[in-house]
């Protein structure tokens, strides 16, 4: 669930921060992206048509608020549900 969103320093991105499906962290990742877009996919636009530009990970981290690492750990039995 995304918590808290704001622009980077250089305005250049969104800084996004999420709490995780998977350990209830919350994790944050600068993302290429516009609050349009984050409006059009609030708005029902299929995420992976709306962020061409950020890659499955950061997407997902959208959705679940789980970074790569966190999946890495729960795959490897370093954290578990």
């Amino acid at each position: 669930m995304i918590t808290k969103m704001e622009p980077t320093k250089d305005g250049k991105a969104i800084k996004v921060t999420a709490k995780s499906d998977i350990s209830g962290k919350e994790n944050t990742m600068d993302m290429s992206m516009t609050l349009l877009q984050f409006k059009e996919w609030q708005n029902g636009a299929s995420i992976q048509d709306v962020f061409l530009d950020l890659t499955d990970d950061e997407r997902e981290f959208l959705l679940t608020g789980i970074t790569a690492d966190e999946w890495d750990e729960l795959l490897n039995g370093e954290i578990s549900l």
